[in-house]
């Protein structure tokens, strides 16, 4: 869930600014709209089908030896996607057959380029290692670290262990076993339907509010406020809320 920049000033160059300003809010709200389109339906992923094999593609740089020797192994391939939509990424699953998960993901807007993100699953709560990316702005039950790149998949596993035990608290219950793609799949849709319980709960300024802190990272402290008054008044009511 990821992006976007900013503008200028001047005379005539005011005016190309002011074009190339509706621009932007036009592609931010897009894309505000597609992270809610995603987190509003029933289930974003998938698996891939024969159609999708250039998605598939955009996974085959990936070279997992060192993972088997640190004993993960492949779950499958999952596509996520907001109906009516192209699909936004294409991730695969590997697990260490306890509570880990490693994806590596691809995305079509950026091929050639792989994304590592571990995670571990409980009832009510997510652990995340992200790798070389900045943290976005999640929900309260989402607990994350952020670790170099440039570590072996060896180091990175086992500082995801240890923030996964430090951070854990065994009120909550103990962490759910994703060894296989079904358990996998169960545990997706549980954290799905968490993160929609979340933001149903938000007011349409908070959620707004989310939603930019997690496409403008960390330009959200100077820009943000700006573009909330702006899009505000574009996205009024784009809540999570189901019509009844």
């Amino acid at each position: 869930m990821e992006l976007i920049v900013f503008l200028s000033c001047g005379a005539v160059a005011g005016l190309v600014a002011f074009v190339r300003d509706r621009k932007r809010t036009d592609e931010l709200e897009d894309k505000i709209r597609e992270i809610r389109a995603v987190l509003a339906a029933a289930f974003p992923y998938r698996l891939p089908t024969h159609a999708d094999a250039d998605l598939v593609a955009l996974l085959a740089p990936i070279d997992m030896s060192s993972a088997a020797q640190d004993g993960m192994t492949p779950l499958g391939d999952l596509i996520l996607e907001a109906p009516g939509r192209q699909p936004m990424s294409i991730m695969r699953a590997f697990t260490d057959a306890g509570t880990t998960v490693l994806y590596v993901s691809a995305y079509p807007q950026h091929p050639g380029k792989l994304y590592l993100l571990l995670e571990s699953y409980a009832r009510d709560a997510e652990y995340i290692t992200h790798v070389g990316n900045p943290v976005r702005a999640q929900a309260p039950f989402s607990h994350h670290q952020t670790v170099s790149r440039d570590l072996p998949l060896r180091e990175i596993l086992a500082r995801h262990r240890e923030f996964v035990r430090a951070s854990h608290l065994i009120a909550r219950g103990a962490l759910a076993p994703t060894a296989s793609l079904d358990e996998l799949m169960r545990e997706l849709r549980a954290n799905h339907a968490l993160f929609v319980r979340w933001r149903e709960s938000l007011s349409p300024e908070e959620l707004l509010e989310v939603d930019l802190k997690t496409v403008l990272g960390e330009q959200y402290a100077v820009h943000g406020p700006g573009w909330k008054r702006r899009l505000a008044l574009r996205l009024p009511q784009a809540t999570l809320r189901k019509k009844r």
